[in-house]
């Protein structure tokens, strides 16, 4: 939806005043599948996190071939559904299905079903989860867990007291697909906050 990408637009904006190339990666329209389709159905949201999945390495190996992107530092942030492809993204044997390549810099998910992460996941890239304690589409519950079980690179969960689904998007408290979802600008700017600290931590290192 139109507020969804505001909210997409919104991040790439904080991320280019600091420096970083933005690129919003559009999974859905050419596949017919914008105007929140995708949410209709568990069978959508399954098979949008297997093409989105593939979408994220394409770009990210686009632009790591870029003469004006440092290869070791492409980034990937996700919001719900793309929040889970960057759980994915994050796991070392994604990296290794997709060719062997570079994994990601750093990978930032706000919002995402955790059970797309192994129960004890192997992370080839560093894992910054940024959660809501009134999630109740995908609790982030299940991210708690994983991250004190998970090995590899480090992983971290940041969950926002009273936030709902969706609260870095610029709308009110409301109902959708049967659950709660909403803005807070509070734990939105500590969420940028949070990821441009996580991303310049990994770039120093």
């Amino acid at each position: 939806t139109e507020r969804v990408a505001a909210g997409l637009r919104d991040h790439a904006e904080v991320l280019v005043a600091e420096g970083y190339l933005a690129v919003i990666v559009d999974s859905f329209s050419r596949r017919n599948k914008a105007g929140g389709r995708v949410c209709e159905s568990l069978g959508e949201l399954n098979l949008a996190r297997y093409y989105r999945t593939k979408d994220a390495f394409a770009v990210r190996d686009h632009l790591a071939g870029r003469g004006d992107v440092d290869p070791a530092a492409v980034f990937l942030l996700g919001q719900s559904n793309g929040g889970s492809v960057a759980l994915i993204a994050a796991m070392r044997k994604t990296v290794e299905k997709q060719g062997g390549g570079r994994p990601f810099a750093g990978v930032v998910a706000y919002y995402p079903w955790c059970g797309a992460l192994d129960r004890y996941p192997e992370l080839a890239s560093p894992l910054l989860v940024l959660g809501a304690e009134k999630d109740d589409w995908v609790p982030p519950e299940g991210c708690v867990t994983r991250a004190a079980d998970a090995s590899g690179a480090d992983m971290e969960v940041q969950v926002y007291p009273g936030a709902h689904h969706s609260f870095d998007l610029p709308v009110e408290v409301q109902s959708y697909a049967g659950h709660t979802v909403g803005g807070d600008p509070e734990a939105t700017a500590d969420s940028r906050r949070r990821f441009l600290a996580f991303f310049s931590e990994i770039r120093a290192r």
